[in-house]
């Protein structure tokens, strides 16, 4: 199973996964008001961070934690709401990146 997410505006780019860079270009273009079709290996939005990711890519694991604080793992477009743990876990980064989509 594959995720396909596409704005169209006419222009579009290609990005190629839905983890957290591709959701970062995404949210680029579509400042930019330039459309983009985002293709995702895996059947959700997450990549490294959703561990037993169906993609058969993700080298996430149940335990995984971010080694960037809270404030630093956040897009600046996008902060995560206050308070929490300092250091987020892979599901509540997969979480903060599904609010963001």
């Amino acid at each position: 199973p594959s995720l396909l997410i596409i704005i169209d505006t006419g222009i579009r780019v290609a990005v190629i996964g839905a983890g957290t860079a591709g959701l970062a270009a995404a949210q680029a273009l579509a400042a930019r008001g330039l459309g983009f079709v985002i293709y995702e290996a895996g059947s959700q939005l997450g990549g490294n961070w959703r561990w037993n990711n169906d993609s058969g890519f993700s080298s996430g694991y149940r335990s995984l934690r971010a080694n960037t604080s809270r404030q630093h793992a956040a897009f600046r477009c996008f902060p995560l709401p206050r308070g929490g743990a300092l250091f987020l876990s892979n599901v509540a980064m997969v979480e903060y990146l599904k609010s963001l989509a």
